[in-house]
């Protein structure tokens, strides 16, 4: 059952929490006293009893439906003792559109609901757009996170539980993918165009290639050799990256349970034949290190659709979960106009299970009214199964097993399953507080278990 929001809630500054770490901690390490703290311990999920967790994806509606959804989905979202989801913009605020309802119903029907973390969606003009429901959000006393890795926390008697909004790490690049057989095709028409460059003729001669073995530029177009043709090169921007890792652990330092929300630009490749439901191997790797720096929850959105979960070292990533409304004059694709609500189930910070809840925003248009699209309903058992049946296929790649019962996915996890972290990496502090030789005076960074 859900704690009253009465628990206590805090906007902590970024600034503050990384200082506090860079100098040993709020109460952790004194000058002329240096305390030796356990890495496993400060990373662990500390929370204690029984912790349930209920996390959805996007949270994107013109106009206030809460009410409409079923009643199976409304008291899932309640009875979880944390519920957690990622709040794109409030379309009332950027601009007349069909029917808005107000920035405070919308406010009300949220708590109503049973949020009580929310992140804010970077994209459509962010904080700006949303200003009157970000108002009056916070006159209710519903924490929003803001795509700056600033935390908001909410307290309860079993424990303190941080919420990150961090922003999209994933550049894209210019270079596109191309297979080996296409990289010497090009390769040979750059040649030629080389040959060339000194006729009469030529308007714009080309310059001696200085390319790399893996790639090709011809004129401005740079193609490398890669997985999948057609692709548009993304990497993880590094300077992101490491704030990411720095975020979570020193703000782990604050709290017993890390959830992190991130969301992905909904075409990340520019739709040149992605496989949507499948997350980038970059989001992937930074997930494993997130957790190896003290996350307990990762949760995706931005994407639009659902993609697979993982299990890593006993700490649930869902990659993505769909959005949990839309707003009902984007009628989208099939894949869009489903979603998953998972819920995990902690006791005493160790990962029991995890429960995966179909939800039909409207998968079949032509069988719902108009009014009712993009408001979350339970499905019907055959778009229950067809929604799980693609969560399982999406999953297994990441070693996880999901069985159905009663058209509800579900994730048993063993005890052995969740492992102690933070053995190998270094404190940000002046004074080493444990890991071993893994402490050192100053120590920012060190590799080993995803250290920054």
């Amino acid at each position: 059952m859900k704690h009253t929001r009465s628990a206590g809630w805090t906007v902590l500054p970024v600034a503050l929490v990384l200082a506090c770490a860079f100098t040993g901690g709020v109460g952790l390490a004194t000058q002329g006293a240096p305390g030796q703290r356990d890495f496993t311990k400060e990373l662990a999920n500390k929370m204690r009893g029984t912790f349930v967790v209920a996390a959805t994806g996007g949270v994107l509606m013109q106009d206030s439906t809460i009410p409409q959804t079923s009643a199976a989905i409304q008291r899932i979202l309640r009875d979880a003792n944390t519920t957690i989801g990622h709040l794109e913009f409030y379309d009332a605020d950027r601009s007349p559109g069909p029917v808005p309802s107000s920035p405070r119903q919308l406010a009300q029907d949220l708590a109503d609901l049973g949020y009580d973390l929310l992140g804010l969606g970077d994209g459509q003009g962010g904080d700006t757009m949303m200003r009157s429901g970000l108002e009056a959000l916070t006159e209710l006393k519903l924490p929003v996170a803001r795509s700056d890795r600033q935390p908001v926390f909410r307290t309860l008697p079993i424990g303190r539980v941080a919420f990150i909004n961090a922003p999209s790490p994933v550049r894209l690049g210019t270079e596109k993918y191309v297979t080996a057989a296409q990289l010497a095709q090009l390769k040979a028409i750059r040649d030629s165009l080389v040959a060339r460059r000194t006729e009469a003729d030529v308007a714009r001669p080309i310059g001696v290639p200085e390319d790399l073995p893996d790639r090709v530029t011809i004129f401005a177009d740079t193609f490398v050799l890669g997985p999948v043709a057609g692709e548009i090169r993304e990497e993880l921007n590094a300077a992101d990256r490491e704030a990411n890792l720095m975020a979570v652990r020193s703000i782990k330092e604050f709290a017993d349970f890390v959830a992190l929300s991130m969301p992905m630009p909904p075409t990340l490749k520019a739709a040149h034949h992605s496989a949507a439901r499948r997350p980038h191997d970059a989001v992937v790797a930074l997930a494993h290190d997130l957790v190896d720096n003290g996350m307990d929850m990762y949760v995706g959105s931005g994407n639009h659709v659902v993609q697979g979960v993982e299990i890593y070292k006993g700490r649930p990533i869902f990659y993505n979960l769909g959005d949990l409304s839309v707003h009902r004059h984007a009628v989208g694709t099939p894949e869009s106009r489903t979603a998953v609500l998972a819920t995990s189930t902690y006791q005493d910070g160790v990962l029991q299970e995890v429960k995966l809840y179909p939800i039909d925003l409207g998968v079949n248009p032509l069988e719902r009214p108009a009014s009712t699209l993009g408001i979350p309903m339970t499905p019907s058992s055959e778009v229950a199964s067809r929604i799980l049946a693609d969560l399982q296929r999406d999953s297994t790649p990441f070693g996880t097993k999901i069985v159905v019962e009663n058209g509800v996915g579900i994730i048993r996890v063993p005890r052995e399953a969740t492992v102690a972290i933070g053995q190998n990496i270094k404190d940000f502090g002046t004074f080493p507080r444990g890991g071993g030789a893994g402490g050192g005076r100053g120590g920012r960074g060190g590799r080993g278990g995803g250290g920054v």
